[in-house]
């Protein structure tokens, strides 16, 4: 599994007619687009999970080690797959259709920047070249916007019509250390085994100076009750991650895949920290699905699955599909079914054998603090706790 993503990204254009999946937009290391001697001392990068966006909030510390200089960084973003709506691009121009409020500060002060559309090349971001090929002598080699508009709209040449986005902005940097502030926000992507998916290119920080990160803090906040993992495609073991909060972690395998870092958040966020960090991969997160509905065999399946993590089935399905009139559910299989968006919050069961049940799952976290209210769970949860209650 530990590049099955990298490459689905690559292979972008076939999910727009396997509809398996779409790709909005991902998150990137900013980069030096003309040469430079400035190193990364340091980089705070907090990714928060809002409803439909990734909130991305990066803290840098550069170090010029001579005079002054002014010089051009960039930011990269890919094509959206598929975006078969023109008027998506037109709205959004200059900038890309699915990423929001892009800001810059640098030393204190904000900077204003522009948009350049280029194409980038389609290999692993890793082996793209030290400084861009899409800028050269001074200027940028873009594309004919209009003429990739028209295309998008014509069906032969659809496949034409990739527009890709550089973001650029003019940095002064003093001698010594500069801080740079950058926010922005992307719209979730989605596959269909996965609820949603996080891919964020962190080799793009291999192209400074250093080739390398001095001092690199990832800070990943998915959100209340969820379950997720992510690919050791730039750590090497789960003990290089922490917790805060409410979380549990345990190794995950997906198919036949090295050991993913699984976490179970009922309330809190995982942290990766590492010195002279040189990253050989990039970030995918993965949030699978509490039950996809092809591998549904039995409920000896929807039983193994609740065990397993906290993306419960109401996520993917009604409840009455779980009902198989060959496979009855015993008055105590339903009162644990009930009690299920409850003990996602950490109830703790007076019920011996509700208890016995949701302390054996990997994710339960009890909380002695916790008074359930059935208004205060989701639509879906609540249809779910009537069916069972039936």
């Amino acid at each position: 599994m530990k590049h099955i993503l990298a490459f689905l990204l690559l292979a972008l254009p076939l999910w727009c007619t396997a509809n398996d999946g779409v790709y909005y937009a991902d998150g990137n290391h900013l980069i030096p687009i003309t040469e430079t001697d400035i190193s990364v001392r340091k980089e705070v990068l907090t990714i928060t999970r809002i409803g439909d966006r990734f909130h991305v909030d990066v803290y840098y510390e550069f170090f010029n080690p001579t005079a002054a200089k002014t010089l051009l960084v960039g930011f990269e973003a890919r094509d959206p797959y598929p975006c078969y709506k023109p008027e998506a691009y037109e709205k959004a121009y200059p900038n890309h259709p699915f990423i929001y409020n892009f800001t810059v500060e640098m030393n204190g002060k904000p900077l204003s920047y522009n948009v350049a559309h280029v194409n980038l090349p389609y290999s692993a971001f890793k082996d793209f070249p030290p400084l861009p090929e899409y800028y050269r002598n001074g200027h940028f080699d873009t594309v004919d916007f209009d003429q990739r508009i028209a295309e998008l709209r014509d069906s032969e040449n659809y496949s034409n019509a990739h527009i890709d986005y550089a973001y650029h902005f003019q940095a002064h940097f003093q001698p010594g250390v500069n801080i740079i502030h950058h926010t922005y926000q992307y719209q979730v992507s989605m596959v269909n085994i996965y609820n949603y998916y996080l891919p964020y290119i962190l080799t793009a920080a291999n192209r400074w100076a250093n080739h390398q990160i001095d001092d690199f803090t990832l800070i990943l906040d998915m959100g209340d009750c969820q379950t997720f993992f992510v690919q050791p495609n730039f750590y090497d073991t789960i003990s290089q991650w922490q917790t805060e909060g409410q979380v549990r972690m345990n190794e995950y395998r997906e198919w036949d895949s090295e050991p993913n870092a699984m976490f179970h958040v009922r309330h809190g966020k995982v942290i990766f920290h590492k010195a002279n960090f040189h990253p050989d991969g990039e970030l995918y997160l993965c949030s699978p699905r509490g039950l996809w509905i092809y591998n549904l065999q039995s409920k000896k399946d929807l039983f193994n699955t609740i065990r397993q993590m906290y993306n419960q089935p109401w996520e993917d399905m009604a409840a009455e599909q779980f009902v198989d009139p060959d496979q009855p559910f015993t008055k105590e299989e339903r009162r644990i079914l009930r009690n299920l968006p409850f003990a996602r919050r950490g109830y703790c069961f007076k019920h011996a054998a509700l208890q016995s049940f949701y302390t054996s799952t990997d994710w339960y976290q009890p909380d002695t603090t916790y008074i359930p209210a059935l208004d205060a769970l989701s639509p879906a949860e609540r249809r779910w706790v009537d069916y069972w209650s039936k």
